[in-house]
C-alpha cells in the first residue's frame, strides 16, 4: 500500500460548456463552483459533485472525460510546474486525496470566478450615425443601444459586436494525483488483509490430528501452506475482477 501511496499521476484537462443563459462557450478554466460569462455575464454554477466526478474520470488508468472535458496523460509544461497549488478542501477526501493544481484557476471566498474582460473588449467609443454623439460601449452593453443625445436606437455592427465578445478558448490545465485509483486502493487493502491473515496462519503451529497415537508426526507443513497458497490465489483472482469491475 505505501508504494501506492507514493505514486504520482499526472492529468491535462480542458473544458468547455455552454453559459445557461446565452448559449455561447463557457471554459471551465479550473474547479471553480461559480463561473460568469464573458459574453453575457451570466452567472454559471457547477457544484462541488460535478467536479468531483470530472476529477475521478481523468484519474482512471483509461481517463475518461466527462462534462465536456478532453483529457490526456501529460505533465504540466515547465513554466507551470514549478509552480503548484493545492486543491481546495471541498475538491479534496475520500477518492480524490493528495491533489496538486498546475494552470488552473482558482475561485475566489465566495467560490466564484469573476468575469474577465480581454484587453480588445475594453470600452470603445464610437460616434452615433444619427448626430454624432460619441458613443462608448462596452462588453456590458446590449446589442442595440440608445444614444443619450438623440434617443436613437444604434445597433452595434458584427466587427464591433464581436471585438467585444471575442470567441474564448478552453486552455489546458493539470492536476496531480497522489496515491492510485479508488479501485487500485480497494484491490491494495483486500491484498493486504489477505497476507496477513495467511501470514498469521503460518505462524501458529500444527495441532496433532484427532485420534492420533501420542507422539505421531503432525500434518506436513507443505500441506497446509499450500491451503493457503491455494486460498490467496482465489481471493487474489476475485480482488482482481472485482477491480475491472468498479473501474
Amino acid at each position: 500500500m505505501s508504494e501506492l501511496n507514493d505514486r504520482v499521476r499526472y492529468r491535462a484537462l480542458r473544458g468547455l460548456g455552454k453559459c445557461s443563459r446565452c448559449g455561447m462557450p463557457l471554459p471551465f478554466p479550473g474547479p471553480v463552483r461559480k463561473l460568469y460569462c464573458a459574453h453575457c455575464q451570466g452567472l454559471n454554477e457547477r457544484d462541488a459533485t460535478f467536479w468531483v466526478e470530472v476529477l475521478q474520470y481523468a484519474s482512471r488508468e483509461t481517463a475518461v472525460g466527462v462534462h465536456g472535458f478532453e483529457v490526456k496523460e501529460e505533465p504540466p509544461p515547465a513554466e507551470l510546474a514549478s509552480d503548484p497549488v493545492d486543491a481546495p478542501d471541498w475538491l479534496v477526501g475520500g477518492d480524490l486525496p493528495g491533489l496538486r493544481l498546475f494552470g488552473a484557476a482558482l475561485e475566489g471566498p465566495g467560490g466564484e470566478l469573476g468575469p474577465t474582460v480581454p484587453q480588445e473588449a475594453r470600452p470603445v467609443v464610437m460616434s452615433c450615425p444619427k448626430c454624432g454623439a460619441a458613443l462608448e460601449v462596452t462588453g456590458e452593453s446590449e446589442r442595440s443601444v440608445t444614444c443619450q443625445y438623440c434617443q436613437s436606437a444604434v445597433y452595434l455592427p458584427d466587427p464591433l459586436w464581436q471585438q467585444l465578445h471575442p470567441v474564448q478558448q478552453a486552455g489546458w490545465w493539470y492536476v496531480e494525483y497522489r496515491g492510485g485509483t479508488a479501485a487500485e486502493r480497494r484491490e491494495a487493502a483486500v491484498s493486504d488483509k489477505l497476507r496477513a491473515r495467511v501470514a498469521h496462519a503460518m505462524a501458529e503451529p500444527l495441532a496433532p490430528r484427532p485420534g492420533s497415537p501420542a507422539g505421531e508426526p503432525e500434518e506436513p507443513v507443505s500441506n497446509k501452506a499450500t491451503i493457503f497458497v491455494v486460498l490467496a490465489c482465489v481471493l487474489s483472482a476475485l480482488g482482481v475482477a472485482a477491480y475491472f469491475l468498479l473501474r
